[in-house]
Formats: structure tokens, C-alpha cells, sequence
């Protein structure tokens, strides 16, 4: 076994929503990371995943290959926010303080969110941070409001 600390990941995940696309995902620099939106104490743990998933198989085999072979196609990722909502003290929707939510409730919006394990998520970014990014796109919402009666 390697020698160090091992500790549980608790408060140890930093969240960066990116609103504008990162020039590089494999070199996001400090500057596109601290125009983000901090939302790793605006977001539910239990309801926050982003992580890989299986990936698409191509079925389809030539016919010089013998057996029912599958061939790797697509690589996919899954993922799922949940942003707290905060209110006022009459209970009233705040929207200045709701940035994670509005940002993720655009239709059409294209968001990069930037995940760090460790140091704590109060830590603020640091050249050669490790981070694994995924962008992601709102294709549907529905939104309506009470009619009058």
C-alpha cells in the first residue's frame, strides 16, 4: 500500500459551473475557472452525480469476423443537479441568489461543470488542480406559471 492519508471525499468536492465554454477542456486555465459559478455548497450531495457510463457497442460486424463480436462506439457520461433554492423571508424566490439554478434552468444553455476532489471546497483553484469536466446541454424544459382564475 502507498504511503499518505487516506480520507473520505467529504466537503472535499469543489463545484465550478463554467457558462462560457472553456477554449480547452484538457487545460482549463484559472482565469475561465474563476468566472465560473462556485456552486459546491448550492447543490444537494445526494442529488449531484456527474460520472462516465457505459459506453454505446456497435453490433453490426463484418462478415469476415467470426462469433457475435461488439465493437466500442460512443463514449457517454451521465448526470444529474440538484441546485437548492433560496428564498426570502416571506418565502419569495430570490433570484440573485439562485445563479446555479438559473444557469441550469436556460433551455438551449451549454454549461462545462468542473468537479475537483480535494482540498476542501472552500480551497480556491490553483494552477495544476486536477478536475474532471463535463459539458452539458438543456435541450427541454417546461416552465409555466398559475393562470389567473
Amino acid at each position: 500500500m502507498a504511503g499518505g492519508v487516506r480520507t473520505l471525499a467529504d466537503g472535499n468536492t469543489k463545484l465550478t459551473i463554467l457558462i462560457t465554454r472553456p477554449a480547452n477542456l484538457d487545460a482549463i486555465t484559472l482565469t475561465e475557472l474563476q468566472a465560473g459559478i462556485e456552486a459546491s455548497c448550492k447543490v444537494a450531495k445526494s442529488g449531484t452525480k456527474f460520472s462516465p457510463s457505459a459506453s454505446d457497442t456497435e453490433q453490426d460486424a463484418p462478415l469476415c469476423n467470426e462469433g457475435n463480436s461488439a465493437a466500442l462506439g460512443a463514449s457517454n457520461y451521465e448526470g444529474t443537479l440538484a441546485p437548492f433554492w433560496y428564498l426570502d423571508k416571506d418565502g419569495k424566490y430570490v433570484l440573485e441568489d439562485n445563479a446555479v439554478y438559473e444557469a441550469a434552468r436556460a433551455k438551449g444553455a451549454t454549461l462545462t461543470y468542473v468537479f475537483r476532489e480535494g482540498p476542501k471546497s472552500a480551497v480556491a483553484w490553483a494552477q495544476d488542480d486536477r478536475y474532471d469536466a463535463y459539458v452539458a446541454s438543456l435541450i427541454t424544459r417546461r416552465s409555466r406559471t398559475a393562470a389567473a382564475t
